[in-house]
């Protein structure tokens, strides 16, 4: 029986991954509505049927679990005097419409009740997705459908989003191009949003490349060739022999990025090239070549499509950033008002018309193009530097496993597919956990999904390696 049930749960992990981008990202309420409730129905089930074999410890599972808690409280009706005890300004506005209305209502502290309950049903979700992902990645099979699944959904969105570059007039699916037209944005709409996808797609197709390799292969093929033969031109032959489709797809993806013209997709994948190329126990003349490879593949096929409009896009960074550095200081308003509360999750765009002072009336700021800054304002300061404290937590964690896994393993030959996914999932979150401080990027739901499957890849390689959160000191 549990057989059956682990199957079916690797069955919708990699539905879930192979459709979520297809309907735009799944950013219609309707779609994302049902993403969030079919995964908290099937990865609900599957927890409560094999609870005794999930490890479920607290600061992955139980404080979360409380964090969705609190975040479904604030859409609790209250009463006026605990409403005016815990947040006087929104007892004010109630006070202001009683005196309007005639009426004394009651109301939430969030703005917009249901969408935030919405948001803790989806968060919910999104944790048991989590969890059901660690656990079937303990299969080696899995991994290996896995990776070649990203590699294949990367590939379509970066050819369909160059395709787009070619011909302007093509837009996501069937809808018309009229916002960035000549950008690639694939079936997304947006696309800081799409570069962000991608930029969590490429490292998993690299890793599934590396993976490919097999050591004995390598040695033998080193050693055909004789003791003068260069290891490079051994790794290039394996490299076209065995990991051409992965490699090639992941080249193709960064050149997508490149294409959307997004100015904090291009910086954040330049910084996760560098990181990954890092990590990775290569020598450096093997690394050397990769730039230059990888150079000349995007000279080379970007000079076709041209970068005249990248570069216009860059020449225009600081009026661009001075107009979200004043968005940002106008949305401060809001935090001021609601210090300790928030608004609630999924009220800035339906109370920054009433805050955004000197913004023009048909101008409509419903994101406040900071990730960080947004959550800062719908959670509070309180739970937001809980939500912070917990996420640095983790990193440094997952910082401390990167280096476990290049000091134990010191060649990329002695490595496991799933060590080669923890360092690409690892680069990847780079891009994830930095783009969100310029751009909306977390609110597609593909986003969200395919960055909670990369932690839950660096979750899975931990239960191999013992990472402390504290480093022992060696007493005399």
């Amino acid at each position: 029986m549990s057989a059956y049930l682990d199957k079916g749960v690797r069955a919708v992990i990699l539905w879930t991954l192979a459709t979520v981008p297809l309907l735009f990202g799944a950013r219609h309420p309707l779609v994302h509505g049902t993403y969030a409730a079919f995964l908290l129905l099937v990865c609900g089930s599957w927890l409560v049927f094999r609870y005794r074999h999930v490890s479920l410890r607290a600061s992955t599972f139980w404080l979360p679990l409380a964090l969705i808690g609190l975040v479904a409280c604030t859409a609790l009706v209250l009463p006026e005097p605990v409403l005016t005890l815990i947040t006087p300004i929104r007892a004010t506005s109630l006070a202001a419409v009683r005196d309007l209305a005639g009426v004394g209502p009651v109301t939430s502290i969030s703005y917009y009740a249901p969408r935030s309950f919405f948001y803790a049903l989806y968060g919910l979700g999104v944790l048991l997705y989590f969890h059901a992902t660690v656990h079937a990645l303990i299969s080696r099979r899995f991994l290996h459908h896995f990776l070649w699944l990203v590699t294949v959904v990367g590939l379509f969105e970066a050819v369909y989003g160059l395709v787009q570059v070619l011909d302007p007039s093509i837009g996501p699916l069937w809808l018309a191009e009229d916002i960035a037209p000549g950008s690639a944005k694939g079936t997304i709409i947006y696309r800081n949003q799409y570069a962000l996808f991608l930029n969590l797609c490429w490292p998993l197709a690299v890793a599934l490349g590396l993976s490919l390799y097999d050591p004995e292969e390598y040695r033998n093929s080193r050693n055909q060739q004789g003791r003068m033969a260069p290891a490079l031109a051994a790794l290039l032959s394996l490299a076209f022999h065995k990991g051409a489709v992965p490699f090639w797809s992941a080249a193709f993806m960064i050149l997508a990025v490149l294409f959307s013209q997004s100015r904090g997709g291009i910086v954040t994948l330049s910084l996760v090239i560098l990181l990954y190329t890092w990590l990775l126990p290569l020598r450096k003349r093997i690394k050397c070549t990769f730039f230059v490879l990888l150079a000349v593949f995007l000279l080379g096929y970007g000079s076709i499509l041209g970068y005249t409009d990248i570069l216009s896009r860059f020449e225009q960074f600081a009026n661009g950033a001075q107009g979200r550095f004043e968005l940002w200081l106008a949305s401060l308003s809001m935090f001021r008002d609601h210090l300790l509360t928030g608004i609630g999750m999924g009220g800035y765009e339906y109370i920054s018309t009433v805050y955004l002072e000197g913004v023009p009336d048909s101008v409509w700021f419903d994101r406040a193009h900071n990730e960080y800054l947004e959550l800062l304002i719908e959670l509070g300061l309180p739970l937001m530097g809980v939500v912070l404290f917990w996420m640095g937590r983790s990193l440094i964690r997952q910082w401390r496993l990167m280096a476990l896994i290049r000091r134990d393993k010191k060649s990329i030959l002695n490595m496991e597919p799933l060590d080669l996914a923890a360092i690409g999932a690892f680069s990847a979150l780079c891009a994830f956990f930095l783009h969100p401080f310029v751009d909306f990027v977390w609110r597609l739901p593909a986003n969200i999904v395919y960055g909670v499957t990369l932690l839950a890849i660096l979750q899975a390689t931990q239960k191999g390696y013992p990472v402390p959160w504290r480093t022992k000191r060696s007493h005399r």
